[in-house]
């Protein structure tokens, strides 16, 4: 896969890189958190090659990418040069969560960036 051309039509597909208010990724998916999805050419993104497809929960506009999606992350972030730490996101008045919601989020916010830590660690004690 071509990283560098795949993180490209990514990034202008999701409205380019002041579109995006934050940019994380967890094991198969980029996670990221937009100013306004309605811009997103939804069906482009899906096309893109090495995309297997797109989900949009909690707040967030989610890109499954697979096992290579850190190295697709890579060249997002040499594009848009993202950073990992959260940013507070614009509170949108027609969308209410409920407190379980809000937790959840910011632990999956927390967590996600160091899973792959976590599980290489444990795969190579069992090695």
């Amino acid at each position: 896969m071509d990283y560098e051309n795949t993180a490209k039509k990514i990034l202008q597909r999701v409205g380019g890189k002041d579109n995006v208010i934050n940019l994380v990724h967890c094991m198969t998916r980029l996670r990221f958190t937009l100013k306004d999805e309605s811009i997103v050419d939804d069906e482009a993104v899906k096309k893109t090659k090495g995309v297997m497809g797109i989900m949009k929960k909690g707040g967030q506009y989610q890109i499954i990418i697979g096992n290579d999606v850190g190295n697709v992350f890579n060249e997002l972030n040499k594009l848009g040069n993202f950073s990992n730490e959260v940013k507070e996101v614009p509170a949108k008045s027609n969308e209410k969560k409920n407190i379980f919601t809000m937790l959840m989020d910011t632990i999956s916010g927390i967590m996600a960036p160091v899973i792959p830590a976590i599980i290489g660690e444990t795969v190579s004690s069992f090695v």
